[in-house]
């Protein structure tokens, strides 16, 4: 209820994406404005180098159904050598661990701390995605946080994505270094797999 300041335009919250689409590929310049707290940075640091693979994090859950992916869903991609998987997933959805058959390939460190309880539980999980070479996660904010670090990230969309992921491209204008890989059918995950498996069996011929 506070009087409004003087000012010479307004536009509404939700415009800007019209206007700034308007621009074209001036929206596509990769912007890093999270701050990296560099102790935290040198400690995971440490702590991922004995994974001598591709450092793959994986988050399979959100706060809804619809932004979730049972965890058995990655199974397969464990098949791949050359490829280290580490959890990035925090409080719900972190049960499903200890039933994952493949858990015990699985770091698991950044799970373990309580992000209601740690003061820099947020810093911590931006320190381990900064050394990560790839993330891959279901739509919820940590796509948004590694897609701003500029830490490339493949995004897993249902069938009824968010707004902000458009339709049917696998690139999106907000980010430079993020794929997208939909569902075509509802709660079908095993295509989308088949796809990430392939195409993260390649990127770790190329890079390991």
């Amino acid at each position: 209820d506070s009087p409004l300041p003087i000012y010479d335009y307004y536009v509404y919250l939700m415009s800007l994406p019209r206007l700034f689409l308007n621009c074209g590929s001036a929206i596509e310049r990769q912007i890093n404005y999270i701050s990296v707290n560099h102790g935290v940075l040198k400690k995971w640091e440490h702590k991922l180098s004995n994974l001598s693979g591709l450092k793959v994090g994986i988050n399979w859950k959100g706060n809804s159904e619809k932004s979730a992916v049972p965890l058995n869903a990655f199974n397969s991609l464990f098949d791949l050598r050359k490829v280290d998987f580490i959890s990035l997933q925090r409080g719900l959805g972190t049960e499903q661990i200890n039933h994952f058959y493949n858990k015990k390939r699985l770091f698991t460190d950044l799970s373990k701390i309580d992000m209601d309880k740690e003061e820099n539980a947020f810093e911590e999980s931006i320190g381990m995605i900064s050394n990560l070479d790839l993330v891959i996660t279901i739509d919820t904010a940590l796509a948004h946080v590694s897609s701003t670090l500029g830490v490339e990230t493949w995004v897993l969309l249902s069938a009824t994505n968010d707004w902000r992921w458009f339709l049917n491209s696998s690139r999106t204008p907000w980010y430079q270094a993020t794929r997208l890989y939909r569902q075509q059918e509802p709660y079908q995950w095993n295509s989308v797999f088949e796809k990430i498996k392939t195409d993260l069996k390649n990127k770790s011929h190329k890079t390991v």
